[in-house]
Order: C-alpha cells, then sequence, then structure tokens
C-alpha cells in the first residue's frame, strides 16, 4: 500500500527586527523584515511602556518596512522600550520587544 500526501504546508509568518536597539537620534531607521507573508497584509503597532500607541502602518504589499521612528503626530520617539504587534490574518500575533537609545 502506497500513502501520498500532497498538501502543502503553510510556514507560519516570522518578523526580525533590525537594528534592535536602534538609535534614532543617530539618523537610524529600524526595518521590519517579514518571512513567509507570501502576499499578505500586516498590521503593526508600536506601544510604549504606558501601552499608549505611538505608531502604526499596514504593509500592504512587500516583505519589509523601514520605520524612521517617529509617532503619528510626527516627533520623534523618546528613548526607552516598546513593544511590536504585528497582526497577519489568520495567525496568531507576533510581539517583539524594541529598545530606543
Amino acid at each position: 500500500v502506497i500513502v501520498s500526501n500532497n498538501d502543502q504546508v503553510l510556514l507560519p509568518v516570522s518578523v526580525s527586527l533590525y537594528p534592535n536597539p536602534v538609535a534614532f537620534s543617530q539618523q537610524q531607521n529600524l526595518e521590519f523584515c517579514f518571512q513567509n507573508l507570501k502576499n499578505q497584509s500586516a498590521e503593526i503597532a508600536i506601544y510604549n511602556l504606558k501601552g499608549q500607541k505611538v505608531h502604526s502602518y499596514k504593509l500592504l504589499d512587500g516583505d519589509s518596512y523601514r520605520w524612521n521612528g517617529k509617532d503619528h503626530i510626527g516627533q520623534r520617539s523618546a528613548a526607552g522600550i516598546y513593544f511590536i504587534k504585528v497582526q497577519v490574518q489568520g495567525e496568531s500575533p507576533i510581539t517583539r520587544k524594541l529598545i530606543i537609545l
């Protein structure tokens, strides 16, 4: 008896941040690099330690996003610890810690 399985294996989406820690005061940008996104959109949200959303972006096309460290009103984010939440439809949220120098 021969058994065959032609089901496609869907790998989970993953994200990496570079550089982390980041120094926006030295004109650095933070790059989000996605693996296995495959034509899906991703919602990126960045929160400070108080839980306040300081930046958000919806990635509709591509597999990377570059953030210049500015919040939703155009001011550079202060040094400290931040949390990144990435949501891709049908997947569990991805969270990462970010340190801004």
